[in-house]
């Protein structure tokens, strides 16, 4: 079921992100990419994990899984304030940065250690935190997470939930205070897909895009360091456990799982106008003897004469849409792990807000369950998918019968073979093999140039969370790998096709394509990723007063450097008179009034003169701040003046 986690500030909070900020903040809070502060999930799980064991839950193991043997049934997203969708669209249409915004709902403070009973030398810190109160309306700040947990484990929840009293960096110092509350929330249909199945025993290709919403850790080279794309095997195992949670194990989950009767493409990224990339083709250049001022320039090796005089160097690896490259975002996150190992450890994660495009592909009937399972309109993958991590919205779904198109090629013309997911083929004897001849064979290729093919290997490897083990490593031909080869007679090919093992996986998707086209590779007709959720224009008005503040603020300074002089002229006692008046003032015409009641004629017009200079400001109560900014560096001249005399 989904439930919502509603954590309302009772203090100021830091949700430390383990980095500073320049050489002015020591440790900083955690925020998105607009500069909204944020709570990550994996924060608020450890300490739902330890209020949990305070108060005695009975189900811990159920709720929050036991580490190496078992996965919990509770899966939470990171916390954001409230309106965040309408706040993250006018923060990128404000034309601010991160640091702009944040500083709405931030401020830094400042700390020393204590040594016998005085400041330790060098031990001055600062910290940012979140305020207490929201900027929009002096409110308490509220954060909200989302929560899929299972019927009967939600009453413990909801009492863990209330038990967590405190959350981030110095909790036990007054900050992070907080009042938690779980409630439910009914399950809305985000993603609407379009097409409809006609046929049960018809092919279908569903095509869809997702946009990450969290940092995404998907399985890579090593545990620190995250793919730059979502495979298939992750695809699958999303939508076998979406399965078993409303059919059983039965005789359609055997076929669409463990026997590939549904194939699950990797999801690549996608560029802003909508375009699927691919790999890139390892026969693709770029031309490193073109000056940077005029763009990158990239070749197609496949059709380059032998005689160039230019350097080229092949793409080794990232994407490639109809003639550019497209690159995958990442950024370092930082964790500290608790217990007797205590350590602070990074990952290197994809940055959220980005979009991933792909297919299944299986029969009606089968994909009918596929569609099912994105009702919610939200696919998790990959590691700590139920903290932190893992959490994408589906932005487009769309189910139409699957097209089988063809490529002609004449006799005599250079075609090539681009590997668009790694490949798996195995030999007689059941052996995977990487040997180029026992590939060409399987791929049903003669005549191959193995001057113009550009072949690449990887080492395969998984790990089986089910079981607790992991997978054998396996050699396997590399995504990028291009095969050219001289077509012997008019032929059609199939415009894309899967060979080798573990197709249903995503493995072995092979596009033919002439060798002169091979530039326009790149699927389109996929969604960009621009949604603008409806807007309450909340954090545009507070920008724009923000603004407006920061422009009286300029122009007082300004007009206080420029009467530097008659600022002086004034004596320090009169100026300290003035101040006091600005402070208890009802309102900008009774501090005039109260400026005319001076005795001393000259002093009172010099007061008047600067006092009606704030006189634009009075209908928004900014006048106050403007002049007691003139009048405080008017005491500070007249404190460096008397200096002066005195040296």
């Amino acid at each position: 079921m989904n439930c919502e986690l509603r954590i309302t500030l009772k203090s100021d909070m830091c949700s430390a992100s383990g980095d500073g900020f320049s050489l002015s903040i020591d440790t900083d809070v955690s925020y998105d990419s607009h500069g909204l502060p944020v709570i990550p999930s994996r924060r608020i799980k450890g300490c739902m994990l330890e209020s949990a064991k305070y108060i005695g839950a009975q189900n811990i193991g159920g709720i929050f899984g036991v580490s190496g043997t078992s996965r919990g049934s509770l899966r939470i997203g990171n916390a954001v304030p409230e309106g965040y969708a309408s706040l993250c669209t006018e923060a990128e249409n404000s034309g601010k940065n991160a640091q702009q915004i944040l500083a709405l709902f931030t401020s830094v403070k400042a700390s020393t250690a204590i040594e016998d009973d005085t400041a330790k030398n060098e031990s001055l810190r600062f910290m940012r935190a979140v305020n207490h109160y929201s900027p929009f309306d002096g409110s308490e700040m509220v954060f909200t997470a989302p929560i899929e947990i299972e019927e009967q484990y939600f009453d413990e929840l909801s009492r863990i939930c209330r038990a967590v009293r405190n959350i981030g960096y110095k909790r036990t110092r007054g900050f992070g205070a907080v009042r938690c509350g779980l409630v439910r929330s009914e399950q809305s249909c985000v993603s609407n897909v379009s097409g409809k199945i006609t046929d049960d025993e018809a092919t279908y290709e569903f095509r869809y895009s997702v946009r990450n919403e969290s940092a995404l850790m998907l399985p890579g080279s090593n545990s620190s360091e995250t793919a730059d794309y979502i495979s298939g095997t992750s695809i699958m195992g999303f939508f076998a456990n979406q399965y078993l949670k409303n059919h059983s194990d039965d005789s359609d989950f055997e076929e669409m799982f463990l026997r590939h009767g549904v194939i699950f493409s990797n999801l690549y990224i996608t560029s802003p106008e909508g375009t699927a990339a691919l790999p890139a083709p390892a026969a693709i250049a770029k031309d490193k003897t073109q000056s940077a001022e005029h763009g990158t320039v990239y070749e197609n090796l496949l059709t380059v004469g032998e005689n160039h005089v230019r350097i080229l160097k092949p793409l080794k690896s990232g994407y490639f849409a109809t003639g550019k490259e497209v690159k995958v975002q990442t950024e370092t996150v930082y964790h500290h792990s608790t217990g007797d190992d205590s350590t602070l450890y990074t990952q290197t994660c994809i940055c959220p807000g980005q979009v991933f495009s792909g297919t299944v592909t299986g029969k009606g009937k089968y994909l009918r369950n596929i569609a099912e399972a994105l009702s919610g309109g939200v696919v998790t993958v990959g590691r700590s998918k139920t903290a932190q991590y893992a959490e994408c919205s589906v932005l487009y779904a769309e189910l139409r019968p699957l097209e089988l198109k063809q490529i002609s090629v004449s006799g005599g013309e250079r075609t090539a073979a681009v590997f668009c997911s790694d490949a798996l083929f195995t030999d007689d004897c059941g052996s995977y093999t990487t040997d180029f001849a026992e590939v060409c064979c399987q791929l049903g290729i003669k005549n191959a140039d193995t001057d113009k093919s550009f072949m690449k290997y990887k080492t395969i490897m998984g790990y089986m969370s089910a079981g607790n083990y992991k997978k054998p490593h396996i050699r396997a031909i590399a995504a990028g790998s291009t095969i050219c080869f001289t077509a012997e007679s008019v032929c059609t090919l199939p415009e894309y096709a899967y060979f080798g093992a573990k197709t249903g996986e995503g493995f072995g998707m092979v596009r033919f394509v002439k060798a002169g086209e091979l530039m326009k590779l790149g699927e389109c007709g996929f969604a960009s990723g621009k949604v603008n959720a409806e807007t309450d224009g909340r954090l545009t008005e507070l920008l724009k007063k923000n603004d407006t503040t920061e422009e009286m603020r300029s122009s007082a300074i300004d007009y206080a450097l420029s009467n530097r002089s008659a600022l002086v002229g004034l004596s320090s006692s009169f100026v300290g008179r003035v101040l006091l008046m600005i402070r208890q003032a009802g309102a900008f015409n009774d501090l005039i009034k109260r400026i005319d009641s001076v005795k001393t004629e000259a002093k009172k017009k010099k007061a008047h003169d600067i006092a009606m200079t704030a006189e634009k400001y009075k209908y928004n109560e900014d006048w106050r701040e403007y002049l007691e900014t003139v009048f405080l560096l008017g005491k500070y001249f007249l404190r460096t003046a008397d200096r002066k005399e005195e040296e």
